[in-house]
């Protein structure tokens, strides 16, 4: 793992000081010009190409929707400041990355054929992340300098605004591209594999709101088109293929880091559950046992400057964090049972009672409840010890995806809020 000095983590802020001579004011980002902008790019490439396959150690969280990629913006900064009272770290995408990154490493997608009414042929359609991703890029401003440099200097500034927690540690920038690219078969078993599966195809195509639409892409939800003239039927179930790459990226992303992906609404959380029991089912059936219980504690709406002084100097954010492990703690359904009666729900009560006597915790926002916590326990037993031999059908996907997934959710070393999201992915098992 690359370091930056003695027990120091080598961030994207310590490549551009070494770079640039010392710590960059706006004015001096503002002067760079396309060329040193080239050699930038040149530099956190390698940067993140040594640390793609590091793991975090103690592990992290990656957080699903508009907070995994755009995490570092200032719109985001509430959410952000949430999370950070939940999870022990965070693994997040690196802006600079996706800014510099030229795309080459996304795959193809599949074009769909749509009839026309007039004359019975067919257009061919294409859309997907190469062309989403693109907007605001590098590559798609270097032509407008003023544009592509300024660009460059806000992602920068807007690191810097968080310091601290990227130091620390406590939160880790990773570029998605090299996991993208060498994981490209598994990603693409895996979407093959839900394109196939009646359960995943159903469900991507229920119908939703812009609020609840899958992610597409780390800047898309949703945005699925529909065909009056009809689709040539061979191409129909490619449709929702976007969906599925996504879920597929983000659990190889934060597989690479030895992170577990959080999904950040309740449709994404059962598109997840889907895919465990899809992936898993011909190789391992009946590993799923049922979800115990679920505790909702309030969703706090946080400046990100307290939520940084909560986790540096409150011990009541300590008390919050020993909760959040013990509720995962037990190993069977009825230890966890009683763990949520008789400590987690008094625990709750008693960081709310603390947070009404708090300066500083007073002046949360607890009227939200949208971070559901779980005390299930359903360890994947037949996933975690090996179950039976993995059917040669399934082995190209084995390799990859159910291999995230057995680590992400499985019956490991997991503590604290790993433990209980773990839980909760593994909801009760389908008939």
């Amino acid at each position: 793992m690359a370091l930056a000095g003695p027990g120091e983590l080598l961030t994207a802020l310590d490549v551009l000081e070494n770079a640039l001579g010392s710590r960059p004011t706006p004015e001096q980002l503002r002067k760079l010009t396309i060329p040193e902008l080239d050699e930038l790019s040149g530099l956190l490439g390698e940067l993140s190409e040594a640390q793609c396959d590091d793991e975090i150690p103690g592990g992290a969280s990656l957080i699903g929707g508009w907070l995994g990629g755009y995490w570092s913006e200032p719109s985001l900064r509430g959410d952000l400041g949430k999370s950070l009272l939940y999870y022990s770290n965070l693994l997040v995408l690196d802006p600079l990355a996706d800014y510099f990154d030229d795309r080459s490493r996304l795959p193809a997608t599949r074009p769909i054929r749509v009839r026309r009414k007039e004359d019975k042929q067919f257009n061919t359609l294409t859309s997907g992340p190469d062309m989403w991703s693109r907007n605001g890029s590098f590559g798609s401003l270097r032509d407008a300098p003023e544009e592509a440099v300024g660009r460059f200097a806000a992602i920068v500034g807007n690191l810097y605004s968080l310091e601290p927690l990227i130091r620390s540690g406590v939160v880790v920038l990773r570029s998605q591209w090299p996991i993208l690219s060498r994981n490209s078969e598994a990603l693409a078993a895996s979407v093959r594999h839900d394109i196939r599966s009646k359960e995943m195809q159903s469900l991507a195509r229920e119908p939703s709101t812009a609020g609840d639409s899958f992610a597409v892409w780390d800047n898309l939800r949703g945005g699925a088109v529909s065909f009056p003239s009809g689709v040539l039927s061979s191409d129909e179930p490619w449709e929702t293929q976007h969906v599925f790459y996504d879920l597929a990226k983000t659990l190889a992303i934060a597989d690479a880091a030895g992170a577990q992906h959080v999904p950040s609404t309740e449709r994404d959380l059962e598109l997840l559950r889907t895919k465990v029991s899809s992936a898993a089912r011909s190789t391992y059936p009946r590993a799923f046992l049922g979800e115990v219980a679920r505790v909702a504690v309030p969703s706090f709406d946080i400046p990100i400057q307290q939520a940084v002084a909560m986790r540096e100097s409150s011990a009541s954010f300590e008390d919050w964090l020993d909760l959040i492990r013990r509720a995962g703690a037990a190993d069977d359904a009825g230890q966890l049972r009683e763990r949520v009666q008789d400590e987690l729900r008094p625990a709750i009560r008693s960081v709310e009672a603390e947070i009404g006597k708090s300066t500083m915790l007073s002046l949360l926002d607890k009227t939200l409840a949208d971070v559901i916590f779980t005390g299930g326990v359903a360890s994947i037993a037949a996933l975690a010890s090996g179950g039976s031999p993995i059917a040669s059908a399934g082995a190209a996907a084995a390799s990859g995806i159910v291999s995230w997934i057995r680590r992400a959710y499985g019956q490991r070393s997991l503590g604290g809020a790993e433990a209980v999201l773990a839980a909760l992915v593994r909801g009760k098992e389908k008939s």
